[in-house]
């Protein structure tokens, strides 16, 4: 035991435990069994006023033969000992109680840890699924209804093999480009998901009939329904076709003061690397140090700068905004960027440079 009480005692934290906690000698010494004894001096007025009492009840009082008599150690110190239990207990009590209520209610930190099933639902998974189904939903020639009819089944519930899921199998149309609009999650295993695609019909040539005429390309959205069984997306029903959502608004972007000075004095600079982004493919003759802003490589020329602005605020980091015309074989484009200017001293001379390059504003 003393072995283990010098090993306990070898960090502080042990040895605070070991004595204050159990309450254990200190590891080498023997603990006296009897309190200690501390001498206290004689009083003569207390001995005589108990020789008086005795005298009155008929007793004979005898005066200690010695000097030391019991007292108490150090109660203070007990009482702090025992305050501190007490208080070690109710914590491991506390701690203890929790985690046994946690075994039979676990549901209880899952309430708090809950998430909306939009989180968890497998929207991309649903998105991919709904897109192959909407350009398979949407593709038909008269003639071939056995052909749709199969690409159909791999999503459909049943495999919706023989069913020509609403089409009276006449004519002909084709579907391309899909891409999800949104998907609108109803529980942990359903949702409906709508895709826009583009569709072209098609019509009988007036002097061959066997012959088909291609028609105009429109767009439309088809609102497909879905399910999560067996690990996997199914669609559960025949879809139905809505209009394409129009874009929401957004709140314009908040742009600060021009700096009309600055503006004015990079210009030049900035036609100059605009040039060089759309010529080459290494950037950094004309951008700031260490900026690493790869070049279109001559996919298309640069034509004219017609919009440059430089924000005001930033110190010796400026943002700007570029509107660039571009020429693309015989036909031009106009673009916008996002550029990050930097002040950049070298040689006794300050420069703005581009750091940083986004597309749009």
């Amino acid at each position: 035991m003393s072995n283990f009480g010098e090993r306990m005692c070898r960090t502080k934290a042990g040895r605070v435990f070991w004595l204050h906690v159990l309450n254990m000698p200190e590891p080498g010494t023997v603990e006296k069994s009897a309190p200690e004894l501390v001498p206290v001096q004689p009083d003569p007025w207390a001995d005589a006023a108990r020789q008086a009492s005795a005298q009155r009840q008929g007793a004979t009082v005898t005066t200690p033969s010695s000097a030391w008599q019991m007292t108490e150690k150090t109660r203070s110190a007990t009482t702090w000992k025992r305050i501190f239990r007490v208080f070690l207990i109710v914590v491991l009590s506390f701690a203890v109680i929790s985690g046994v209520r946690s075994w039979f209610n676990p549901t209880q930190n899952q309430k708090s840890l809950s998430v909306p099933v939009s989180a968890t639902f497998p929207t991309a998974a649903a998105g991919g699924v709904a897109e192959r189904f909407a350009v398979n939903y949407f593709t038909w020639e008269e003639g071939n209804g056995t052909g749709r009819a199969a690409a159909l089944s791999q999503d459909m519930a049943g495999s919706g093999e023989g069913t020509a899921a609403g089409w009276d199998g006449k004519g002909k149309q084709e579907a391309a480009s899909p891409y999800v609009v949104g998907v609108d999650v109803h529980d942990s295993d359903k949702a409906t998901v709508t895709v826009a695609v583009t569709i072209t019909p098609y019509s009988r040539d007036p002097q061959d009939a066997k012959k088909w005429v291609v028609g105009k390309a429109q767009g439309m959205a088809l609102e497909v329904p879905v399910r999560i069984a067996d690990n996997r997306v199914i669609v559960t029903g025949n879809p139905g076709a809505v209009a394409l959502p129009a874009p929401g608004k957004v709140d314009a972007p908040n742009v600060g003061t021009d700096d009309s000075q600055l503006t004015s004095a990079t210009k030049e600079y900035a036609k100059q690397f605009f040039a060089a982004y759309g010529k080459d493919r290494d950037t950094s003759a004309i951008t700031a140090p260490e900026a690493n802003i790869p070049g279109l490589a001559g996919a298309m020329e640069f034509k004219d700068l017609t919009g440059w602005t430089v924000e005001q605020a930033g110190g010796d980091t400026r943002q700007g905004r570029a509107t660039v015309r571009w020429a693309v074989g015989a036909s031009t484009i106009e673009q916008t960027f996002t550029v990050t200017l930097t002040k950049v001293t070298g040689a006794g001379a300050e420069r703005w440079q581009v750091s940083q390059l986004v597309g749009g504003n």
